[in-house]
């Protein structure tokens, strides 16, 4: 408190214009220094995928990815339009390029941050000329290059997610659109409360110190009902009678 009632009155010895100039330089200076948290290790990411690419039978662990990439292209086809030009934002082994039609896109450029993914591609995947080995988190594309973006399951890797949506504005034209497909907060909350319900039975109180939601259990069928349909009232929770923390 003394500290902030001593910048106080050196504020108020100031005049008007500098007064002024010092708190828009104390407001902003914090907003403008404040760098994205490095949640994820952008290399080892890129070695992970890089291993993940030589393995002999990668695409049985794929039937999710190529799931999601369907349904992508299947939102751009729902576009009215024609694009000359369109990019694959973390483009795997061209799991979205099978996909797109060329009469709908008739150039894609697929970039990913794995030289060993875009080097192991699909064999179904078109355009395997236009690859580019770049980060998500520093495209190397200039302003007003593409038609469309699209991206599959690729950017909640990212550490700069408002950074990395702001370079894709930049890069499409005027009105082109971004269609893309990212795993939600609530994905997996499943494997999140088991882990939760492991710790609990093993340590007798959570270890992860993180905040956490509420799910409930029915002693009838013992499923586990979301966060977003939970319902308090008229619920049997298990046999200790207390609701479990997940």
């Amino acid at each position: 408190m003394a500290t902030v009632s001593s910048a106080l009155r050196q504020l108020r010895a100031l005049g008007a214009p500098f007064r002024r100039a010092a708190l828009r330089s104390l407001s902003s200076t914090p907003a403008q220094s404040a760098a994205a948290p490095k949640v994820f290790d952008r290399d080892v990411k890129r070695r992970q995928r890089d291993w993940a690419a030589r393995s002999p039978n990668v695409h049985q662990f794929e039937i999710l990815r190529d799931e999601i990439a369907w349904q992508v292209a299947d939102r751009v086809a729902d576009v009215a339009r024609e694009f000359e030009h369109g990019l694959d934002l973390g483009c795997g082994r061209g799991h979205v390029g099978k996909h797109l039609d060329m009469d709908l896109v008739h150039k894609l450029t697929q970039c990913d941050l794995s030289q060993g993914m875009l080097d192991a591609f699909d064999d179904e995947t078109r355009d395997k000329e236009y690859q580019v080995c770049c980060d998500d988190e520093a495209l190397p594309f200039d302003d007003n290059t593409f038609d469309i973006v699209v991206s599959s399951l690729n950017l909640h890797w990212v550490n700069d997610l408002p950074g990395v949506l702001g370079k894709v504005k930049k890069i499409l034209k005027p009105d082109g659109p971004f269609v893309g497909a990212m795993f939600g907060g609530d994905t997996l909350y499943e494997l999140r409360c088991s882990l939760q319900l492991a710790e609990l039975e093993r340590h007798g109180v959570s270890q992860r110190g993180c905040r956490v939601d509420f799910c409930l259990f029915f002693k009838a069928s013992n499923t586990m009902i979301p966060p977003s349909k939970r319902r308090i009232d008229n619920a049997e929770t298990t046999n200790s009678g207390n609701l479990l923390m997940c």
